[in-house]
C-alpha cells in the first residue's frame, strides 16, 4: 500500500502567541491554550488572554487582538472583571454563529459563555 500524504496548507499565517499576551496584558501564561475555530469567512484565534479575528482568505487580521473578556463588557460581574483564559472557540456552522467562553476565577468559580448574536465574530454576543 502506498503512503498517502497530506495536501499543502491552502493558506498559512502568523496568529497571536504568548508574546501578545506578554505585550498586551502584561505577563505570560503556560502553556499557551491556543484554540480557534474557522467559519465560513473567519478564523477566530483566543490564546490565553486575547482574541483576533482573520480573514480565512488572505490571512489578514480584521479585529484584535483585545482581551478575551471584552467580550463580557457592560455584562458586569466576574465574566466583565477577570480575563483568566481557558478559552473554547466553537463556530456552528448551521447557525452560522460563534460561541466562545473562558473560565473566571473567584470566590466560587464561573464559566463565562458567549454565542454572537450575527456571523460576524468581531459584532455583539450574547452573554
Amino acid at each position: 500500500m502506498r503512503a498517502r500524504t497530506s495536501p499543502p496548507p491552502l493558506l498559512s499565517f502568523q496568529g497571536i502567541s504568548d508574546d501578545d499576551n506578554a505585550r498586551f496584558a502584561g505577563f505570560r501564561v503556560v502553556p499557551p491554550d491556543t484554540q480557534g475555530d474557522v467559519g465560513r469567512r473567519e478564523y477566530v484565534q483566543f490564546v490565553n488572554l486575547l482574541m483576533a479575528v482573520y480573514d480565512k482568505a488572505t490571512g489578514n487580521r480584521v479585529f484584535g487582538p483585545v482581551t478575551g473578556n471584552s467580550i463580557w463588557n457592560g455584562f458586569g460581574g466576574i465574566c466583565e472583571e477577570n480575563n483568566d483564559g481557558d478559552p473554547v472557540v466553537l463556530y456552528d456552522h448551521l447557525a452560522d454563529r460563534w460561541m466562545i467562553s473562558q473560565f473566571a476565577i473567584g470566590a466560587d468559580g464561573h464559566q463565562c459563555v458567549a454565542v454572537s448574536t450575527s456571523p460576524d465574530p468581531a459584532g455583539s454576543y450574547f452573554r
